[in-house]
């Protein structure tokens, strides 16, 4: 997940959004602004990102997620 998790900050770096999409349906929205903390190899704190649910501020297991897409760029 060391892979997903520098291409994530990577993209970041960019001023690049991301959209993280769950298994089981849902997603995760990645601003530049988020924070990603890892707490071990599988687990990761996400703060400052949004949901269907609202504000994300949470822990989550890297395996719950199928797939990272970049949605924009921001300009400037």
């Amino acid at each position: 997940m060391q892979a997903l998790l520098s291409f994530i900050t990577e993209k970041q770096g960019e001023k690049t959004n991301i959209l993280l999409k769950f298994k089981n349906n849902g997603s995760i929205y990645i601003t530049p602004e988020t924070t990603l903390t890892p707490i071990s190899a599988d687990l990761i704190h996400i703060e400052g990102a949004t949901s269907s649910r609202g504000n994300v501020n949470d822990v989550y297991n890297w395996n719950d997620f199928s797939s990272a897409k970049i949605i924009n760029k921001k300009e400037g």
